[in-house]
């Protein structure tokens, strides 16, 4: 995953949502899927876009105003079809102000 900490800084999303976007590259030999994208944290939505069937992918987090206020520490869960790594977490890390 790039980059390996979705780390957003400080931000107003009173006026706007934000966007966010990350990299999944599978390096492994079968080709896999992306079940789902799910975050800790209310006001995250992600949408998977397929770069390269069974091996690259944008994962768009969209930050909206629905986030609590204050400093976010939450994960970002990706489920795959992998069998030898199912589930990946990515820290999601900033402020909303």
């Amino acid at each position: 995953m790039t980059p390996f900490v979705a780390d957003f800084g400080t931000l107003d999303l009173a006026a706007a949502s934000q966007d966010l976007s990350l990299v999944l590259v599978n390096f492994g030999e079968a080709a896999i899927e992306i079940r789902g994208v799910t975050a800790s944290v209310p006001g995250v939505e992600a949408k998977v876009k397929p770069i390269e069937a069974g091996r690259r992918w944008e994962v768009k987090l969209t930050l909206t105003g629905k986030m609590p206020k204050g400093r976010i520490d939450a994960q970002i869960q990706i489920e795959t079809t992998s069998t030898q790594q199912p589930q990946l977490q990515v820290p999601l890390r900033g402020t909303v102000s």
